[in-house]
């Protein structure tokens, strides 16, 4: 019986290590799809405010090196304040406490706030705020800049979306989808340091945007 247990043991490991060194090539495969950088000639730079202040900051040298003539921040409403940790993140807090850095009420200005700081003309940069959700973030992103492009007298030649990682393909997505293809769209794909450091990470953040894309895209099917 003792010997079965153990066959039986030394199977299913066996099992699981073949499955793993299969699988993880395959997973990191899509990681590489869904993070892909496709950029288009554009004279719109948006910058998701949801990134870390080290991303944001690669958008503005973005925007430095390219030919943008504006930059639109986009996020959704906050209640609350962010701490920057110690490896670069944005942390929330649901608390009634602001300081210096963190007395914004969307994600959008918190980016700008960023930009801005960086030493981008304040002139140059539109905070874009979404509405307040719990889900879907990146759909009421999308709408917030649509409804605001309809009311702006800027010509867009092209838009450029700046994201991180595996968030990418949704991303882009979205906004194709919101806005109808009415303007080229591309997507930048910043390096995210957390699929870099830990490959459980990597996994996990690829199986949740491969299904948030499945759902994202019977979501937008209305639009």
């Amino acid at each position: 019986m003792l010997k079965r247990k153990k066959l039986l043991f030394t199977t299913m490991l066996l099992l699981i290590v073949v499955t793993g060194m299969v699988s993880l090539p395959i997973i990191y495969s899509i990681s590489s799809r869904l993070s892909k950088t496709n950029r288009v000639e554009a004279n719109i730079l948006i910058v998701e405010g949801w990134l870390p202040p080290y991303a944001i900051k690669l958008a503005y040298d973005e925007f430095i090196k390219s030919n943008y003539k504006h930059v639109i921040t986009t996020g959704i409403r906050i209640s609350g304040y962010y701490e920057v940790s110690m490896n670069g993140y944005l942390v929330f807090h649901i608390k009634d406490k602001l300081n210096d850095i963190d007395n914004f009420s969307s994600h959008a200005e918190l980016a700008r706030k960023i930009l801005v700081s960086a030493g981008l003309d304040s002139s140059l940069v539109f905070a874009i705020p979404g509405k307040k959700v719990r889900l879907n973030r990146t759909l009421s992103s999308a709408l917030a800049f649509r409804d605001w492009l309809k009311t702006s007298d800027i010509e867009v030649v092209g838009i450029n979306i700046v994201t991180m990682g595996t968030h990418a393909r949704r991303t882009w997505m979205t906004y194709n989808k919101i806005l109808d293809k009415n303007y080229n769209i591309g997507i930048i794909s910043l390096p995210d340091y957390r699929e870099r450091s830990s490959w459980k990470y990597k996994v996990l953040k690829t199986l949740r945007e491969s299904a948030g894309l499945v759902y994202y895209w019977f979501l937008l099917l209305p639009y």
